[in-house]
C-alpha cells in the first residue's frame, strides 16, 4: 500500500497541463464534491488523524503549522480554534516536518513522507516562499525508485538560508535556502537537532546503523559528522537540547525490540553519554502502554512512536512520548505518568495514544504542543491539564466506507489508529476504537451493521433480539486476517456474510455462527484481501489475495458447504486492487490494478479481456464503484476519483474546479438514493458528491416510465434486486404521504401489495416476501391516486 508522491506528482502534473491546453468532447463535469469530516472528535482515545511536525511562527503565537501523516500541511492563526489546509492545490502528502525561517516567515520547508509508518515516500523537500499559497520542490527531491523518506529539518537560526536534513539517505545541507543539497553523511537518520546557542555544533541520530543506532555530532556545522556512543543492539533515538543548559543534551534510547533501553544524558555538548534512567526488565519502561502509574509490561513501538523534550527554561524538566507521555522533574532520576491513552486512571488526562512530536513553544514559556496519532495538543501544566486543539482538522486516514441504503444519512469509515468512525445525520460519532478497517452495513435495516479493527477483528452493532456482538470469535479457529480483513453482506440475504482472511468464512445468521467456504488458502502462503458477489447468481464468488495477479471464483457455492475455486490470470502486469462484478452476469467484471505501468482498469466479458485506461494518468487505481442503474463507471486513484465518460469514451477526471484535494481515495460506495458517491481518503477524510448522471438512466430497458406525469419520475433502485429494493417518488407531491405499492405478475395479478409512509424526500424501502424469480409491475398509488408505473426484476 505505500505509494509513490514523486510519480504521483509528476503525473498530477502532466494530466492538469495537458487538461488545462486541450479541450475535450468529455460530457459536463457534474462533480460538486463536499468535504464531509470528520473535523471534531471527544477528545482522548477518540480522535481525527495523525500528527508528525509542528513548526511555531518566529513573532505571532497564534499561528501555528502542523505536518500531518496523510493531509499534508495545516495552519492555525488563532490557535487552534480554526485550521486551513496549506497544501490544498498539491497533491496531498505525507509529511514528517514543517520549519518556519525564523527571519521571514512566508519562507516554510516541508519534509515530504512518512516517517514514522512509511506510509508514503518523499519526494524531498518542499518549499513556499509566500506563506503556503503556492510551493516548489527544491534540491533535495528524489525519484519514483527511490524510495526514500524526509524525515527532519532544522535552520540555521543566524543565518537562515543554511539547511540541515535527516533522511533515509543521510544527512544533506544547503547553504542557498534550498536552491542545492550536498550529502554530507550516509545511513538512514531519524532526527537531527542544533545546539540552542553554537550552530557549528548540531546532534543526529542514525537508525538501526549496522545493527544498532547510534548518536552522531558535528562540531563544523554539519559538514562533518562523528560518532559519540557505541550502542549495541540499540532500535532509534529521539534527541533534545536545552536552552538553559546549553552543555546539555537529552537522548531516548529503544532496545531492537522497541522498548525502552533508558534515557541518556550529555553534559559536555554532546560528546559522551552516560545512562541516567533505565527499566530493570519490563518494570518502568516509559514506552509501554500501560496505564499505571509504574509500567510494568515492554513496550513494543519504539520504532512508530517516540519523541523527547526538554524545557527551554529548566534542564531537569524532561517529558518523553511512546504510546503514553511521562514526565520527570529531576533530570530523569524518576518519572510520572501525565497522558494515559485510554481513560483508566483517576487523575491522570487521557490524550490519544502514540506521541510522533513535542516540542515547547518558542513565545510562551513552559508551554508544550504535542503530535499524536489523534491529533495535537497543548499543555502548560502536564500534570493537570491538556488542551486538545485538533477540532477542524480534516486529516483522517479512511481505509473504507459503508453507506446506508435504507437510511438518508449513515456513513461509516474505518480510520486508521481512530476507529470506525460514524456520520449519522451530521453528527460524528466512535462506535468502534482501534484501528479502523472494512465497515459494512445491512442493505435492508442500517440499525444493524458492522465494524472492525486490525486483521479481522469483527463487531455487530444490532437491536435487541439480534444483539451487539464480536462476531469474528465466532469462527473457528479464530483467525487471523491481514490488516485491513475484507468482509462483505451477500446481496442475496442480508443475514448471510463472507469474510475473507487465509481462508473464506461463510455465516447465515449475522455471524453467530460460522463455516469454511475454502478448505485451503486459495493462494499458498497468502491472505484474502477483497471478496466481491453479484446478485445475478447465489453460487458465486470471487476472491482476490495479497501480492498476486489472480482472481480466483467459484460459481457452484453452496451455502454451508465448502466450494472448489477456479482463476483468471488478467493479461496485464501489477496486483489486482479491486474487483467489481456486473449485477445481471456472473461471468462479467471489472479488475483495478495497483502500482505504475499497469493495465489500471480491465473488464472481463465472455472470456475476453479488454484495457480501459483511456486518459488515465500513470498512478494506482484502488478502488472501483459501478452505478448498478445505468453502469457509469468511478475508480479511485491516488491522486483523486475519476468516472468513465460515455460521450468522450475516456477516463475524465471526476472534480469539477478542484473542489476535492488531489489524494489517495480508498474505497467509493454509492447511495443509491439519494444519488449521491461517497470517498473515503487516507489523509483527508470523506467526500460525497453527486454522481455524474442520477436519474432516468440512458437505457431504459428496466426502467419503463408507463404515467410520465409532469416532471414526475419515479425512480426503482436497484433493480434486478432481490426483493428489497428503494423507490422515489415526486417529494414535493408525495412526500411524507401514505402510499399504496402493488406488485402485479405480467398477466396484471396482483400478487402483492403494502400500504406505508413515505418520508419527507418522497422514499420508500420495499421489502417483499416469498415472491418467485421474474419480471413484475410495480404500481405506485396515493389515495387511489396513481403515481406511477414500472417494470421491475425480482432475481
Amino acid at each position: 500500500y505505500i505509494v509513490s508522491p514523486v510519480k504521483n506528482y509528476e503525473e498530477w502534473l502532466k494530466y492538469n497541463n495537458k487538461h488545462s491546453q486541450n479541450k475535450t468532447t468529455a460530457a459536463t463535469n457534474k462533480s460538486n464534491w463536499a468535504f464531509q469530516g470528520p473535523t471534531t472528535s471527544l477528545g482522548g482515545y477518540a480522535g481525527i488523524g495523525r500528527i508528525n511536525g509542528i513548526g511555531f511562527h518566529p513573532t505571532d503565537a497564534n499561528i501555528t503549522w502542523i505536518a500531518s501523516a496523510g493531509g499534508g500541511a495545516w495552519k492555525t492563526t488563532n490557535n487552534g480554534v480554526s485550521w486551513t489546509a496549506m497544501t490544498q492545490m498539491l497533491p496531498v502528502l505525507g509529511t514528517s516536518d514543517v520549519d518556519i525561517d525564523p527571519l521571514n516567515p512566508n519562507i516554510i520547508y516541508l519534509c515530504t513522507g512518512d516517517r514514522d509508518a512509511s506510509d508514503t515516500y518523499s519526494l524531498g523537500v518542499m518549499k513556499s516562499s509566500n506563506g503556503g499559497t503556492t510551493w516548489d520542490t527544491t534540491g533535495l527531491k528524489w525519484t519514483v525508485t527511490q524510495n526514500r523518506l524526509t524525515n527532519m529539518l532544522v535552520i540555521n537560526k543566524i543565518n537562515p538560508n543554511t539547511l540541515l536534513v535527516a533522511t533515509s539517505n543521510g544527512i544533506y545541507k544547503s547553504t542557498d535556502a534550498g536552491v542545492t543539497f550536498i550529502q554530507k553523511q550516509t545511513g538512514h537518520f531519524k532526527d537531527i537537532v542544533y545546539h540552542p546557542t553554537d550552530t557549528n555544533i548540531v546532534y543526529a541520530a542514525i537508525n538501526n546503523a549496522s545493527g544498532s543506532a547510534q548518536i552522531y555530532r558535528s562540531a563544523n556545522g554539519g559538514n562533518t559528522w562523528t560518532v559519540v556512543t557505541s550502542f549495541s543492539s540499540k532500535g532509534r533515538i529521539a534527541l533534545a537540547a536545552c536552552a538553559a543548559d546549553v552543555k546539555t543534551v537529552r537522548a531516548v534510547v529503544t532496545t531492537n525490540s522497541n522498548g525502552l533501553d533508558g534515557i541518556y544524558t550529555s553534559t559536555d555538548t554532546g560528546k559522551t553519554f552516560t545512562k541516567t534512567y533505565g527499566p530493570t526488565g519490563c518494570n518502568g519502561d516509559l514506552l509501554s502502554g500501560d496505564n499505571k502509574t509504574t509500567a510494568t509490561n515492554c513496550g513494543n513501538q519504539g520504532w512508530y512512536d517516540l519523541c523527547i523534550a526538554v524545557n527551554p527554561t529548566n534542564v531537569n524538566e524532561i517529558l518523553v512520548g511512546g504510546v503514553n507521555t511521562w514526565r520527570s522533574t529531576n533530570g530523569g532520576t524518576t518519572w510520572t505518568l501525565v497522558t494515559q491513552w485510554w481513560a483508566q486512571l483517576a487523575g491522570v488526562k487521557a490524550v490519544h495514544a502514540d506521541k510522533h512530536v513535542m516540542a515547547f513553544h518558542n513565545l510562551i514559556a513552559n508551554r508544550l504542543y504535542q503530535g499524536c496519532d489523534g491529533g495535537i495538543y497543548y499543555t502548560d501544566n502536564p500534570v493537570s491539564l491538556w488542551n486538545d486543539m485538533t477540532n477542524g482538522l480534516g486529516i483522517t486516514q479512511f481505509y473504507r466506507n459503508a453507506v446506508s441504503q435504507t437510511a438518508n444519512n449513515f456513513v461509516l469509515g474505518g480510520a486508521q489508529d481512530n476507529g470506525t468512525k460514524a456520520l449519522a445525520n451530521g453528527t460524528w460519532s466512535d462506535p468502534n476504537g482501534g484501528d479502523g478497517m472494512d465497515c459494512q452495513i445491512d442493505y435492508t435495516d442500517s440499525t444493524i451493521y458492522y465494524t472492525a479493527t486490525q486483521n479481522g477483528n469483527i463487531d455487530r452493532v444490532a437491536p435487541s433480539g439480534i444483539n451487539n456482538a464480536n462476531i469474528s470469535n465466532n469462527i473457528p479457529g479464530k483467525p487471523k486476517g491481514p490488516w485491513i480483513t475484507p468482509y462483505i453482506i451477500t446481496p442475496q440475504n442480508p443475514t448471510h456474510l463472507i469474510a475473507g482472511y487465509q481462508k473464506l468464512y461463510h455465516t447465515a445468521d449475522y455471524g453467530d455462527t460460522w463455516d469454511s467456504v475454502t478448505l485451503a488458502r486459495l493462494d499458498p502462503g497468502q491472505d484474502v484481501l477483497h471478496i466481491a458477489m453479484t446478485p445475478a447468481s447465489t453460487s458465486t464468488i470471487y476472491a482476490i489475495v495479497n501480492s498476486s495477479s489472480k482472481i480466483y471464483y467459484t460459481h457452484t457455492w453452496v451455502p454451508g458447504n465448502t466450494a472448489t475455486f477456479s482463476s483468471y490470470t488478467p493479461p496485464y502486469s501489477g496486483n489486482v486492487s479491486d474487483i467489481f462484478v456486473d449485477h445481471k452476469n456472473k461471468d462479467h467484471f471489472w479488475v483495478t490494478f495497483s502500482g505504475y505501468g499497469n493495465a489500471q482498469v480491465a473488464e472481463y466479458k465472455a472470456g475476453t479481456w479488454t484495457k480501459i485506461n483511456t486518459n488515465l494518468p500513470d498512478v494506482p487505481v484502488n478502488c472501483i464503484t459501478i452505478d448498478t442503474t445505468n453502469y457509469y463507471m468511478y475508480i479511485g486513484t491516488d491522486i483523486g476519483v475519476f468516472y468513465f465518460d460515455t460521450t468522450s469514451h475516456q477516463w475524465e477526471a471526476f472534480n469539477n474546479s478542484n473542489a476535492m484535494p488531489s489524494i489517495e481515495v480508498t474505497d467509493l460506495s454509492i447511495h443509491y438514493k439519494k444519488g449521491a458517491l461517497w470517498a473515503s481518503t487516507y489523509g483527508r477524510g470523506l467526500w460525497k458528491s453527486q454522481l455524474q448522471y442520477y436519474g432516468k438512466p440512458p437505457d431504459t430497458g428496466n426502467f419503463i416510465q408507463m404515467f410520465p406525469f409532469a416532471n414526475n419520475i419515479q425512480r426503482v433502485f436497484p433493480n434486478p434486486n432481490n426483493g428489497v429494493f428503494n423507490v422515489t417518488i415526486n417529494a414535493g407531491l408525495y412526500g411524507n404521504k401514505v402510499i399504496d405499492c402493488k406488485l402485479l405478475d405480467m398477466m396484471g395479478k396482483i400478487v402483492w401489495n403494502n400500504k406505508q409512509q413515505s418520508d419527507a424526500d418522497g422514499d420508500l424501502i420495499i421489502r417483499t416476501q416469498g415472491l418467485a424469480s421474474g419480471f413484475y409491475i410495480l404500481d405506485i398509488y396515493n389515495d387511489k391516486e396513481k403515481v406511477g408505473r414500472q417494470k421491475i426484476t425480482i432475481e
